[in-house]
């Protein structure tokens, strides 16, 4: 590998790793399916928060009493997280051919279950004493312009 004055790269191999993203090709079958399987368990623990205890569980941890009081919310919310996973998985096996590495799978899989579980926890009302009814406004909450 060359490297220029400032000790860069150069030449084929900076083409292929940009931002620390390797893009040779390589199916990566073990990381990926690691990284599937994770995000998987994920999606369990989002079940755990808005079908089961967990909410009561999560509370507890830190000295409050949380209950689902949302739980049509925290449905529909798991259920997006849900169609989430499977277009994550198709874009893994399928449409993902580059390298991917357990560094990036780490980081990711913490970074998407905080999200998903942040907000499996709202959407189940763990931070309301009452149900909010579904309006007008549920359905297009993502249509603005």
């Amino acid at each position: 590998m060359e490297t220029n004055m400032n000790h860069q790269p150069t030449g084929e191999d900076s083409a292929q790793k940009i931002a620390s993203i390797d893009r040779t090709h390589d199916p990566s079958l073990i990381p990926k399916l690691g990284f599937c399987l994770l995000h998987f368990c994920s999606i369990l623990l989002c079940g755990y928060i808005v079908l089961g205890t967990g909410t009561q569980t999560i509370g507890g941890w830190f000295g409050q009493n949380w209950m689902v009081n949302d739980p049509i919310r925290g449905q529909v919310l798991l259920g997006v997280a849900s169609l989430y996973w499977v277009r994550h998985s198709v874009t893994l096996f399928y449409l993902l051919v580059r390298k991917v590495e357990w560094g990036e799978v780490f980081g990711l899989v913490v970074f998407m279950m905080i999200v998903e579980v942040g907000l499996c926890l709202l959407a189940a009302g763990a931070f309301r004493s009452q149900t909010v009814p579904l309006g007008v406004l549920d359905a297009v909450a993502g249509r603005r312009q």
